[in-house]
């Protein structure tokens, strides 16, 4: 992801020194180039989160959130996919950025409060880890509006 994040950036670096003009906006240009990096940073967290994490939870105890975090994650990912489609030229419309989902919501914390307790009744790092995550697939969700009408604004 380094290397490619370090493509991205020459990349746009040599899009801003070329002489005359440009076939997409500036203003668009840049809040794609940044809603990428967002991104990243969203996805590095979460890595983060769960590279240093020596997790007592067996996967079991795990299922019900993993199954709603990955969802969620799938939901994100299958815009950001046709999100790419729609900058390739290819006549692929701009997908409408997804609305929050309360109900997915609900289920998480339910299942974070079902599953990831410890003795006391209090929620475990790993309840914490997941959360966490949650939020940040949620970030992902909330970069969608701007990327979307950059991209519309992009293709003309």
């Amino acid at each position: 992801a380094a290397a490619a994040s370090r493509r991205m950036d020459d990349a746009f670096r040599g899009y801003l020194a070329e002489r005359g003009p440009k076939p997409v906006p500036l203003a668009e240009m840049t809040t794609l180039v940044t809603g990428v990096v967002g991104l990243r940073l969203a996805a590095d967290a979460v890595l983060g989160l769960w590279q240093r994490a020596g997790d007592p939870h067996t996967d079991a105890e795990r299922a019900a959130a993993r199954s709603e975090l990955l969802s969620g994650a799938e939901r994100i990912s299958g815009w950001y996919h046709g999100l790419a489609a729609s900058l390739t030229g290819e006549g692929h419309p701009v997908p409408l950025p997804l609305t929050k989902d309360p109900a997915a919501e609900r289920r998480l914390a339910a299942a974070v409060r079902r599953d990831l307790r410890d003795e006391q009744g209090r929620a475990t790092a790993t309840a914490v880890r997941i959360v966490w995550t949650g939020d940040h697939i949620d970030a992902a969700r909330r970069l969608q509006s701007p990327l979307a009408l950059a991209a519309a604004r992009a293709r003309g």
